[in-house]
């Protein structure tokens, strides 16, 4: 083509719009991951799923207004931090759309082939819903692996690299896939 080496938009397969549609970078891949480690992190816990020596036979008391004021009273500061922290919880429910980029995410992973890289990608996603921050830091990574935190650092970066170059090769569209809607009479795409 004069002037210029554009590729036509006709000639990207898959619906790509350009040349920039397709092309990932490591901070993509790690912004894409992240939030899948929110919407993981989010998710309610099923009933039943604490170990047994992590719950109870006797329901959980239900309290009043009144009795919680009362049992504040007189409490110390830290019986006072504890209700505070038990009662001024926020609870983020993640959409259905969320956990369904979450599940596409997050076989992403499959396409690292080291598996300490794979667990070291999705500990690293994990990431608070409400604070936003990390909770896995490199450096208990690196306790956890064995080595250096920069190493582990280093790891993560070639292992977002990775992603991207294959999701770059195979030509994946950055836009999201949107669930179809179902019909409601047969339950079908």
């Amino acid at each position: 083509m004069a002037g210029g080496d554009a590729i036509p938009k006709k000639a990207w397969p898959g619906g790509a719009t350009g040349p920039t549609d397709s092309i990932w970078t490591p901070d993509d891949v790690r912004q894409r991951l992240e939030d899948v480690g929110r919407t993981l992190v989010a998710l309610p816990m099923p009933r039943g799923a604490l170990p047994r020596d992590a719950r109870s036979n006797w329901p959980d008391v239900a309290r009043g207004y009144e009795d919680a004021f009362a049992a504040l009273i007189g409490a110390t500061d830290e019986v006072k931090q504890d209700f505070s922290d038990v009662h001024n919880r926020v609870h983020v429910t993640p959409s259905a759309l969320a956990v369904g980029r979450m599940d596409e995410v997050l076989a992403w992973l499959w396409r690292i082939d080291d598996p300490r890289k794979r667990r070291l990608c999705l500990s690293r996603a994990l990431v608070h819903p409400v604070s936003g921050r990390h909770m896995v830091s490199y450096r208990k990574l690196a306790r956890i692996f064995g080595l250096h935190h920069e190493t582990v650092r280093a790891w993560h970066d070639r292992a977002l690299a990775e992603i991207a170059t294959q999701l770059t090769e195979e030509r994946v569209s950055k836009e999201p896939r949107r669930p179809g809607r179902r019909n409601s009479r047969t339950g079908r795409i």
